[in-house]
C-alpha cells in the first residue's frame, strides 16, 4: 500500500494509515480527526518514511521508521520492532476498593476491545493482599501501594517501560495528584505517551500537560470533575462562562445578588445539567474566587444563601453596578449606601483611601469621562476588571443627609435619576402610603407572623434596612414586589407609629409586648424627652451627644436605656423631640441643640442668664 499525499489535505506527505478509516493522514489531519471520541482509539499504523508503506520496524541508527523492504538498506544498523509502538500498558488505581477477579477479568477484556494493543493492566492500591493474583491471565498484575514510598514505585516502574511500551494509561479519580511524579520521570518531557483517565468503565483520555495541578487542594477529587476531556473541558468551561456571563449581564442591569436555590434551578434548567453537577460547577466557582456564595441570617429561624460575582477590588464597572442596584431598590445613591451595598453584595469592604480615590475619579469625570477609560488609575474600566461595562459617566450632587446628619454626594450615572423613599424617611406619610392596600398587607402579615408564641425568636435584626430585606425575601407577593426602598420607608412609618419597636437591637411587633411593660416605656419616654428639653434651654450652645447620657442620668431617677425606649441610638431619641436638632461645630462633635422659638416665653428679660452664670448655677454640674 502507498500513499505519498494525505488523502484528506491531498498537500502533506501521510505519515500515518488508519485501519479503521482506512485513510492515509498527515500528522495534522491525524490529529483533527481522531482527536474525540470513538476515532481516538482508531488503530494508526506508522508509514515507512522512504517509501510511504507500513512501517515494521524503527532504525535505532537513523532514527527513522521503515518497512521491511527498506530495512535492507539499514545494514549493520540497529533495528527495533515496531510492535512496542502499538503496545498499550493500563495502571489503575483502585484505591480502597475491591473488585473482584471477575469483575477485573470483564474489565481487562472491555479495555481490549478499545485498545487491541493493551499488553498488561497493572492495578495497584491499598486493598490489595500480597497472594493477589488471576489463574491463566499473566497480564493482570497487582501491587500494592500503603504510602508514597510505593507510589513512587509505580511511577519507576512506569519509566522502566517507557521505551518499551508506546502507550501508558493512569486511571485514578486522583490522578492530577500524580502529575508531579510523571513531571519527574520523564525528564525529557515527551508526555505524549502518557495518557490520564478518571474512570475505568468510562475512559476519556486526558493529556499529562492538560492536567493542573493545585497543591492547595487536599481533595483533588473535587476539583479534578471539571477538569477530563478536552471535549467534556470546553463543555464545562462553557457552562463555567454562562454562568459568569449571566451574573455579569444581571449585574449591569442592578441585580447583584441571586437567591442560591433559585439560581441552581435556573442554571439547571437553563445548561439541562442536573442539580447535582449544577451545585459542583458553582462550589468549583466560589474555590476559585469567581463568584461569592454568601449567607445571611435573618432571624434565629431564617437564614438565606445568596451568589453574586467575587470582586477583589473596586473599579469604575462596580461602582456602576451598585448605583443601578440602588436605582432598583429606589434608594439614593449615597457614599454611604454605595459602601454599604458593596459589602453586602460582595462581601467586600472599601478602605478610606480606595474610596476617596474612586471619588475623586467620580468627580474628574464629570468635566472629562474619557477620564474613566484612560485614567493610569486601578479604577479604569479596562484594569483589574474580568468584567467590562461600557457606561457614559457619572453626575455629583451635594447632598444633606438628614439621617446621618452629614454632607455627602449623591453619584448618579449621567441621565439617570429616580424616586427614592430614604429621602422621606423623617417626613411621616408624606406619600400616604397608609392609605393604601400595601399598607394593609404589611400590617396584616405582621400580625400574623408574630401572632404565635415565642416571638423573641421571630424578632428581626439589622434595623429598618434588615427588616427592609426581610420583607423582601419573605413576605407575602404583595409585599415583594414593592423596592427594598419603598418597604424601608414602610418600616420607618411603622416605627414612628410605635407598631414595631426596638427590643434588645432587634425589631418586634410593638403588640405582642406586655401592656404595662409599655406604658411604662411611655412613661419614661415623656421623661426622658422633657429632661432633655430643659437640659437643652439651658445649655443654648447645645450639648455634646458623647456627654449628654450623663448629664441625663443626673436629671432622671432612672437610668437612661435607649432599647428600652425604642431606640436605636441617641441621636434618633434626639431627633425625635421636635425642635430639636443635631449640628456639628468646628471641633466635629456633633451637638444636640434647641432650636430658638419664634415666641418664646423663657426669654422675659427677668429670666435671662448669662451662658456663665447657667455653667454655675446648671444642677447638671458645669460643660
Amino acid at each position: 500500500m502507498e500513499a505519498y499525499k494525505c488523502e484528506e489535505c491531498e498537500q502533506i506527505n501521510a505519515e500515518f494509515y488508519c485501519e479503521i478509516c482506512q485513510e492515509a493522514m498527515c500528522d495534522i489531519c491525524d490529529k483533527a480527526i481522531h482527536r474525540n471520541g470513538k476515532r481516538r482509539h482508531h488503530f494508526r499504523a506508522i508509514l515507512c518514511k522512504n517509501c510511504r508503506r507500513v512501517s515494521k520496524k524503527l532504525c535505532d541508527t537513523c532514527k527513522v521508521t521503515i518497512c521491511e523492504c527498506c530495512s535492507l538498506v539499514h545494514p549493520d544498523h540497529d533495528l527495533i520492532s515496531l510492535s512496542f509502538i502499538y503496545s498499550t500498558v493500563v495502571y489503575w488505581d483502585i484505591g480502597k476498593n475491591s473488585p473482584g477477579n471477575e469483575e477485573i477479568k470483564l474489565t481487562f477484556e472491555k479495555l481490549q476491545k478499545v485498545y487491541p494493543g493493551l499488553k498488561k493492566m497493572k492495578i495497584f492500591g491499598k486493598s490489595i493482599g500480597s497472594e493477589k493474583n488471576i489463574e491463566d491471565c499473566a497480564e493482570i498484575e497487582f501491587l500494592l501501594v500503603e504510602d508514597e514510598a510505593d507510589l513512587r514505585m509505580i511511577f519507576i516502574d512506569i519509566s522502566l517501560l517507557y521505551h518499551y511500551y508506546g502507550h501508558f494509561i493512569i486511571v485514578s479519580p486522583n490522578v492530577q495528584m500524580y502529575k508531579p511524579y510523571i513531571m519527574q520521570i520523564i525528564t525529557s518531557g515527551k508526555l505524549d505517551k502518557i495518557k490520564c483517565a478518571f474512570d475505568i468503565k468510562n475512559i476519556v483520555e486526558v493529556d499529562v500537560g492538560d492536567i493542573v495541578y493545585d497543591d492547595k487542594v487536599q481533595k483533588f477529587a473535587e476539583a479534578s470533575k471539571l477538569v477530563i476531556t478536552a471535549a467534556d473541558q470546553d463543555k464545562i468551561e462553557a457552562q463555567c462562562q454562562w454562568i459568569i456571563g449571566h451574573l455579569k449581564n444581571m449585574a449591569g442591569k442592578g441585580q447583584l445578588v441571586h437567591v442560591v436555590n433559585e439560581f441552581e434551578k435556573l442554571v439547571s434548567e437553563t445548561l439541562k445539567i442536573d442539580l447535582q453537577t449544577t451545585q459542583e460547577i458553582l462550589d468549583y466557582l466560589a474555590e476559585h474566587k469567581l463568584i461569592t456564595i454568601l449567607e445571611r441570617k435573618y432571624t434565629s429561624l431564617l437564614t438565606q444563601k445568596t451568589i453574586s460575582l467575587y470582586i477583589s477590588s473596586m473599579t469604575i464597572e462596580v461602582l456602576s453596578w451598585v448605583i443601578l442596584s440602588l436605582k432598583l431598590d429606589e434608594m439614593l445613591p449615597t457614599e454611604r449606601a454605595i459602601q454599604a451595598r458593596v459589602k453586602e453584595a460582595f462581601d467586600y469592604k472599601l478602605s478610606l483611601e480606595e474610596w476617596k480615590e474612586l471619588l475623586d475619579l467620580c468627580i474628574k469625570s464629570q468635566k472629562n469621562p474619557e477620564v474613566l477609560y484612560t485614567s493610569s488609575s486601578k479604577f479604569s474600566l479596562f484594569s483589574n476588571s474580568l468584567y467590562e461595562t461600557p457606561i457614559q459617566g457619572f453626575r455629583l450632587k451635594k447632598y444633606k443627609d438628614l439621617i446621618f446628619n452629614n454632607e455627602t454626594f449623591l453619584i448618579y450615572p449621567l441621565n439617570t435619576k429616580w424616586l427614592a423613599y430614604d429621602k422621606y424617611l423623617k417626613a411621616g406619610d408624606i406619600l400616604r402610603i397608609q392609605e393604601t392596600e400595601i399598607w394593609k398587607e404589611f400590617m396584616n402579615f405582621f400580625s400574623q407572623y408574630f401572632y404565635e408564641e415565642n416571638f423573641e425568636a421571630k424578632a428581626i435584626p439589622g434595623g429598618r434596612y434588615g427588616c427592609a430585606q426581610f420583607l423582601k425575601s419573605f413576605a407575602s407577593d404583595i409585599l415583594k414586589e414593592c423596592s427594598v426602598g419603598k418597604l424601608n420607608y414602610i418600616v420607618q412609618l411603622a416605627i414612628d407609629e410605635d407598631l414595631l419597636r426596638y427590643q434588645k437591637n432587634l425589631l418586634v411587633w410593638t403588640s405582642c409586648l406586655k401592656v404595662p411593660e409599655e406604658n411604662l416605656a411611655k412613661a419614661k419616654l415623656a421623661t426622658v424627652q422633657k429632661s432633655l428639653e430643659n437640659i437643652l434651654v439651658d445649655f443654648k450652645e447645645g450639648v455634646s451627644l458623647a456627654q449628654l447620657p450623663g448629664i441625663l442620668n443626673k436629671s432622671m431617677e432612672f437610668t437612661l436605656d435607649l432599647q428600652e425606649l425604642g431606640f436605636a441610638k441617641l441621636k434618633d431619641l434626639v431627633v425625635s423631640i421636635p425642635g430639636v436638632q443635631i449640628v456639628k461645630k468646628a471641633n466635629k462633635h456633633q451637638y444636640a441643640v434647641l432650636q430658638k422659638p419664634k415666641n418664646n416665653p423663657r426669654q422675659n428679660p427677668s429670666l435671662a442668664t448669662s451662658s456663665r452664670s447657667l455653667q454655675v448655677m446648671s444642677p447638671y454640674g458645669s460643660y
